[in-house]
């Protein structure tokens, strides 16, 4: 097809030299990408596996991509991921690890501490 700007072209498709040239992963006659015919459920995305398009859940997520129940939310925190003495709070897609009031040090990795006033031991 001729053209002389990309909005000549259909879909994703772009002018270069005056012609619509469809690059990948757009198909068609209509040069759309695969996954614009797809209808993932919540919390899931449409990626390309080996050409093909398939609903996968967000990172953190789990359940039935291609369904309108879609994906829900992982509690990250059943697995006790966080360090000693730290608290786990689940958040959408992920979780964070804290030190409880009157504690200190990384939450995430060694853990927390008891915080020592100056002056006792």
């Amino acid at each position: 097809m001729k053209c002389n700007q990309d909005n000549d072209c259909p879909g994703n498709a772009l002018c270069l030299i005056n012609q619509c040239m469809c690059p990948e992963p757009n198909i068609g006659d209509d040069c759309r990408h695969p996954c614009e015919e797809i209808q993932c459920g919540p919390n899931a995305n449409c990626k390309l596996i080996n050409g093909y398009p398939k609903c996968l859940c967000t990172k953190g997520f789990d359940g039935s991509p291609d369904t309108t129940l879609g994906c829900s939310d992982v509690n990250e925190c059943t697995n006790s991921p966080c360090g000693f003495g730290a608290a786990c709070r689940n958040e959408p897609g992920t979780y964070l690890c804290e030190c409880p009031t009157g504690f200190e040090g990384n939450p995430a990795r060694e853990g927390c501490v008891e915080v020592k006033s100056p002056g006792c031991d």
